[in-house]
């Protein structure tokens, strides 16, 4: 008997392996892909390209391989025990039926908002396969082995050839996700879903509906003054330079957070990254169905990506001497009306203050910040103490050091594993989120150009700006204000105070929940909810970050309890 497997992918480069292998590539991703490991074993994934998560088992050598792709588009899971070795999806089916339970210390992990790494997933005693590795499991062996690890040597382009470079690449990926008579895609009023759109736009087929589609709230919040809060009009605008778009808006109406979640958890089975944004992504899920799409187009990697900021820019013009370039790029971007000197400074200079004290005059600046956001856990249990601990060792370094910008950005693209996220959106809308600006050769490229590609003129994301001029708006192209499309959140939590508190009260019968958290002061924020003051961040940042998550972490845990009831 030979090998086996079973697949869930979406493989983009059917037309180079279909003739390599000599296999008719309309058979699908998993003849593909067995053929591909049958010539190239665990050198196959030099060779794939796109999303997969794949179980393949080779009776010659006596082992399981599992495997996903390298941003983990698609989930994967499995549980090894002396009873044996199963592997699905999603977490859940592999529980233990006698004491299923959230693992806490991920938990924990989550509401400190740290970086999702190691195996654990968010079920006790069940584990994940991590994007961008394989796991062979054989006899008495369970070894994980990180198979993407791109190059991040710099390369010596001019600006022009790494934009038709970029533009290539970025064209490539979407172009292998123009399938079926309907796509869909997410049009914002920023850069990275332009970019999508006005790809897509130049490269459908005749008779190809594309439909880009703007979320925005049912309401608007006085108070933030600051931030871009409707990006309709501005997409409007995109979308009518685009030849043949079409263009929808929907609203995103105010729900109780508790609503979202219980419909996502049976899908998603993990705590949600950001629940103040379920209402708008739902709305956008939709629209996309209504129109018959099944696939959306989103730009979700671009910031990491084309439209990269390149911060250490300034910082590296000062190591290298370069200060009769550096005033200019500082000028520049202080008359553009980027940062303020006191801030241009900082990016310039404090890669070379020592952390400590780099810390010290952060404390001066803005005042004492929590350094590990808490979520409403107690401190003195023994996992959060240890998160404490571990953080305080491991703190992410805020400062600008020149050339960390690829390793910086690789980080960011493994921050969160999105595959049961991604998961959850196939199985309840219908729908496979793509996103091109995530597409591994174009990370590849975008990780080895320098931040002068991305920050030059005193502007940051110059590269994505390029590429987009005469193309969209201009004050697309100008707009410095970020995003806030998730802006009713707390018209719906006000609407669903009493179920929140009702979900309070349940978690207080729940052993781990009730020495976890600090269930009496979240009840007191809800209840002593505030009427003023939503102009500060730090009081957005309490209750739209620490308190929904902290609850949606207390429904979670008992989503894994009692299953879907």
């Amino acid at each position: 008997m030979g090998a086996a497997i079973v697949t869930d992918s979406r493989l983009s480069n059917h037309s180079e392996l279909g003739p390599a292998l000599g296999v008719v590539s309309r058979r699908g991703d998993a003849q593909l892909l067995l053929g591909a490991w049958q010539r190239w074993g665990l050198g196959l994934f030099d060779h794939i390209e796109g999303s997969f998560a794949f179980a393949l088992w080779d009776p010659t050598e006596g082992r399981l391989v599992l495997a996903r792709d390298h941003l983990g588009d698609r989930p994967l899971h499995f549980r090894a025990d002396s009873r044996g070795v199963a592997f699905a999806s999603h977490p859940l089916p592999l529980a233990s039926l006698d004491d299923r339970r959230a693992d806490l210390e991920r938990i924990v992990s989550y509401l400190a908002i740290e970086h999702e790494s190691g195996p654990a997933s968010f079920i006790a005693s069940v584990s994940r396969v991590e994007p961008g590795q394989f796991v062979i499991i054989g006899p008495g062996e369970v070894r994980a082995r990180a198979w993407w690890t791109p190059s991040l040597d710099p390369l010596a382009w001019s600006r022009d050839d790494a934009r038709l470079a970029v533009r290539a690449e970025l064209d490539r990926a979407v172009r292998d996700a123009l399938d079926g008579p309907v796509i869909a895609a997410q049009l914002s009023g920023g850069l990275d879903s332009s970019l999508v759109v006005e790809s897509a736009a130049r490269q459908r087929q005749t008779g190809q509906r594309l439909v880009a589609i703007t979320a925005t709230a049912d309401r608007r919040d006085p108070a933030d003054t600051h931030r871009f809060v409707d990006e309709a009009a501005v997409a409007a605008d995109t979308a009518r330079g685009f030849t043949g778009v079409e263009h929808l808006v929907t609203i995103s109406p105010a729900e109780p957070p508790i609503a979202a979640l219980e419909r996502l958890f049976p899908s998603t089975q993990r705590p949600l990254l950001n629940v103040c944004n379920l209402g708008w992504m739902e709305a956008t899920y939709d629209a996309a169905r209504s129109v018959g799409a099944t696939t959306l187009l989103t730009g979700l990697s671009g910031n990491f990506t084309v439209s990269h900021e390149g911060s250490s820019r300034l910082a590296g013009l000062v190591a290298a001497g370069q200060f009769v370039r550096w005033w200019h790029e500082a000028r520049a971007h202080r008359a553009s009306g980027g940062a303020r000197w006191s801030g241009i400074a900082d990016m310039s200079l404090n890669w070379a203050i020592p952390l400590p004290l780099h810390r010290m005059l952060d404390r001066l600046r803005h005042g004492p910040r929590e350094s590990v956001p808490l979520g409403f856990l107690r401190r003195g249990h023994p996992l959060v103490r240890a998160t404490l601990n571990r953080t305080r060792h491991t703190v992410e370094d805020p400062r600008f050091r020149p050339g960390d910008d690829a390793a910086l950005i690789l980080r960011e693209l493994r921050f969160v594993d999105l595959g049961l996220a991604n998961a959850g959106v196939r199985a309840r809308f219908g729908l496979d989120p793509v996103d091109p600006t995530g597409s591994r050769r174009l990370i590849e490229l975008c990780l080895r150009l320098p931040a002068d590609h991305y920050f030059h003129d005193g502007r940051p994301r110059q590269l994505a700006r390029s590429l987009l001029r005469g193309r969209v708006p201009p004050r697309v192209l100008d707009e410095r204000r970020r995003g806030y499309q998730g802006q009713n959140w707390r018209h719906g939590i006000e609407l669903g105070r009493d179920s929140l508190i009702a979900e309070i009260d349940r978690a207080g019968a729940d052993p781990d929940s009730a020495a976890l958290f600090d269930l009496a002061a979240i009840r007191t924020h809800l209840i002593n909810w505030p009427t003023e003051g939503w102009d500060r961040e730090d009081q957005v940042q309490r209750y739209r970050r620490d308190l929904i998550r902290a609850i949606g972490a207390l429904r979670f845990m008992r989503f894994v309890r009692e299953g879907a009831s």
